[in-house]
This record gives structure tokens, sequence and C-alpha cells, in this order.
């Protein structure tokens, strides 16, 4: 049996948590650099992104379970040499430097975007409040739901993210192929999900039932993907492209921060006042967005 010290895993952890912080922003950013349909751009990336994901997770337990660790690990470093790679076929993109900007303004010049722009603003608060409605499934959560109101053991958890993903990989096939009429109603396109995902989430509350979970999880990740896609593409003409890449790395920061102290806030809930309360505000959050949506549906024009 391999066994690796504690401390080198959370090294490797931490590692490969910053490097994704430097590549999340720019893959999300240069988009509007490579694709003239931005609809099907994002469908395509979201799509393909969580099927490798999806098969990821089953073949990767897989060859843990043959090889173990450190194979493993080797055949993942190799993946992301290729990823990598790859990455350099890419034509290159015209990019504006501005001299004259100290690292300091670099550094503060997406936080400055966001506080001054009023559309990216109502991104933020929508997301945030997309984020601790998201919460509810987080394993520390959602595994007392399944637990205590399915009677299911915690191997059922895994078959509702499963069905999450293809629910996903499903609505992006969906947006990709239907982008024109998405983009032509955004914030239709993004009103209609959120107020059917608070339904849903109250819907699983209230008919627990073992095999509608997994469908309701499956119409979740479908409801969810729908209105990522016109939420991608209004950030994507918000903001210039000189600029995304600072938006981005700023949404990233404040998502991940918010993520944290959201799931230890809604486990306290659901400890405390039961997972009957955790639904509801999940809900509650989902239609306070959809509101804010609707208020503002004039930025999405």
């Amino acid at each position: 049996m391999q066994s690796v010290a504690p401390l080198v895993t959370y090294l490797f952890v931490v590692a490969i948590s910053i490097l994704d912080g430097f590549a999340a922003p720019v893959s999300y950013a240069i988009v509007p650099r490579y694709a003239t349909d931005l609809g099907k751009a994002n469908s395509a990336l979201s799509m393909s992104g969580e099927a490798v994901q999806l098969v990821g997770w089953g073949l990767g337990g897989l060859l843990f379970a043959i090889i173990g660790l450190l194979p493993t690990t080797f055949i993942i470093l190799i993946l992301y040499i290729i990823s990598s790679f790859l990455m350099l076929f890419l034509p290159n993109a015209e990019v504006e430097v501005l001299e004259s900007e100290t690292n300091l303004e670099i550094l503060l010049k997406g936080w400055k975007l966001v506080a001054r722009d009023s559309r990216l603003r109502l991104f933020v608060s929508a997301n945030l409040l997309e984020i601790f409605s998201n919460t509810i499934w987080v394993s520390s959560i959602i595994l007392v739901f399944v637990t205590e109101l399915l009677n299911k053991t915690e191997s059922y958890w895994g078959y509702s993210n499963t069905a999450y993903s293809i629910g996903i990989i499903i609505s992006g096939l969906i947006a990709f192929r239907l982008s024109e009429k998405f983009l032509a109603a955004k914030w239709e396109s993004i009103l209609f999900p959120l107020v059917a995902m608070a339904i849903v989430t109250l819907t699983i509350l209230y008919f627990p039932n073992a095999q509608m979970f997994l469908l309701f999880s499956a119409l979740v990740g479908m409801l969810s993907q729908l209105k990522e896609v016109p939420e991608s593409v209004f950030l994507q003409e918000t903001v210039e492209e000189n600029n995304l890449v600072n938006v981005y790395s700023v949404l990233e920061v404040i998502s991940t921060l918010a993520f944290s102290v959201f799931v230890l806030l809604m486990s306290y809930i659901t400890e405390s006042f039961g997972i009957s309360i955790s639904f509801w505000l999940s809900a509650i959050c989902l239609m306070i967005e959809a509101i804010l949506i609707y208020i503002r549906r004039d930025y999405f024009k």
C-alpha cells in the first residue's frame, strides 16, 4: 500500500489550487478572442469540461484501485503536460499593454472595474446568492438529506452528482443548438431557470423519493447550465476584452472565499435548525436572485 506524508499531500493540493487560480480566469477570458459565436463557444466549453470531469471521476478511481497512487499521479502529470503543450497551438492574440500601469494598479484594476460598473455589481450580487444556494449540494449538507430523508447510504450522493453532471451535459447540447434564441432573450433565459430551480429545490424537500431525487438532480444541473451560458456571454460582452482577465480574477477570488464561508454557515444552519431550513434558504436565495435579474433586466438588452 503506497502512502504519502500528509504535509506533502497538502503542499500538492495548495500548489494545484494556486495554479488553477491562474488558469481559470484566463480560460474564461480568452473565449471572446477566439470565438465569434459566444453562446456556442461557452456551451461547448462547459459541456466538454463537465463530460471530461464525469469520465475522469470514474476513471481516476478505477486507475487508483488498479495501479495505485503514484502511477495514477504520474498519469495525471502527463495529462497536464499534454494539455499545456496543446495550448501552444492557439494563435497569438493581440493584447494591449499599458506600460504606465504599475503592478499595484494592475492588481487592483479588476476590483475598480467591478466597483464602478453597476452591471458587474449586479453580476457579483447574483453570483453570491447562487453560491449560497448551491451549498446545499455540498457533501456535508446533502448527505444529511440522503441519509435522513431518503434513508439511503452515502453512495447515493455519488449517484446524485453523476445525475447532476449528466444534466449539465444535456443542457449544454441544448444551449449549443439553441444559443441564438437564448441570447436573444438573455434575462428571460436567466430568470426562468432560477425560478424553476427554486421550485425543484422545494419539491425535492417535500416529496422525498430516491428515484425522483436523481431525476431532480439532473434537472437542477440542466437548469443551472441553461442560465450559465447567457450569464457568461453577458459578462464577456459587458467587459472589454483586455480587462476580462482582471474581472474574472476578481470573480474567482470572491467566489472561492464566499463558497468557503457559505459552506461553513450552511453546515451550521443544517446542524442547528435542520435540513428543511437549509433547503428553504436555498430556494429563497434563488428567488431573490430572480427578482434582482427582473428588476435590472434592462442591463441585459
